[in-house]
């Protein structure tokens, strides 16, 4: 195809100009002028004019892809972050469904070590004792004192401890079971050691020892005096 083929729209098949001689003859599309009027010179300024026309709608166009392509760059950045915060909220919600899982059973557990406890105090202290306050919280405060000196506390500080304690109005049952729980945490924490291991190695050793062992030391604490159930018929202390 000839330059003056271009510059009148002919199209070149492969067997040459498409159009007839007489239709060669039109105005040049860049200059207005007839195309076999143009000089050498001419039909090289009005070629390189219409590449130029070409050429920037060829830019225009090259521009356009790239900022489409850019927003498709930056539409799929997006949804790569969605997914990701989606598939991280799907692992956090199955995280959160294992542990609310595990922190159930392991409250099962502990409903259950303390029922398996309540049957066992009633089987080896009897009914009575095993469900009147003074008297268990009597026997916790032996627990709790032996634990006190186990940790290096000594009686003088004890007996302060007792006086202070006792020189003070009773507090409220429930929140002080709390509080005990709360430091025997404390404790086994400072001394390197699981609370939750220690109880249930405890209950299990209480369950794994004959009951009658544990009905003659509660016989043998209450002939030393340690018995504040005053008659078999004593009223059970309420909150």
């Amino acid at each position: 195809m000839s330059i003056s083929d271009d510059l009148l729209g002919n199209s070149n098949n492969g067997d040459g100009l498409t159009g007839t001689p007489e239709e060669t003859k039109g105005a040049c599309c860049v200059c207005g002028l007839s195309v076999l009027s143009h000089t050498d010179a001419m039909l090289d300024a009005c070629w390189k004019g219409l590449v130029g026309v070409y050429g920037s709608a060829l830019k225009e166009k090259e521009k356009s892809c790239e900022e489409w392509k850019s927003k498709c760059e930056t539409l799929q950045q997006q949804i790569n972050t969605l997914t990701y915060r989606w598939e991280m909220s799907r692992v956090d919600r199955d995280i959160a469904e294992s542990t609310v899982k595990v922190l159930r059973e392991e409250l099962k557990k502990r409903y259950q070590r303390q029922s398996s406890v309540a049957k066992w105090c009633e089987e080896a202290f009897g009914k009575e004792q095993a469900n009147y306050l003074p008297q268990r919280g009597l026997r916790l405060l032996e627990e709790a004192a032996e634990a006190a000196q186990a940790a290096g506390v000594s009686v003088e500080m004890a007996h302060k401890q007792i006086d202070y304690v006792w020189g003070r109005p009773p507090g409220e049952l429930e929140q002080k079971i709390g509080q005990v729980g709360v430091t025997t945490l404390a404790l086994a924490n400072a001394a390197w050691v699981s609370a939750e291991d220690c109880e249930n190695k405890q209950v299990e050793r209480v369950l794994s020892v004959p009951i009658e062992h544990f009905r003659e030391w509660n016989k043998a604490k209450n002939e030393d005096g340690f018995y504040v159930v005053s008659s078999p018929t004593a009223d059970r202390i309420t909150k």
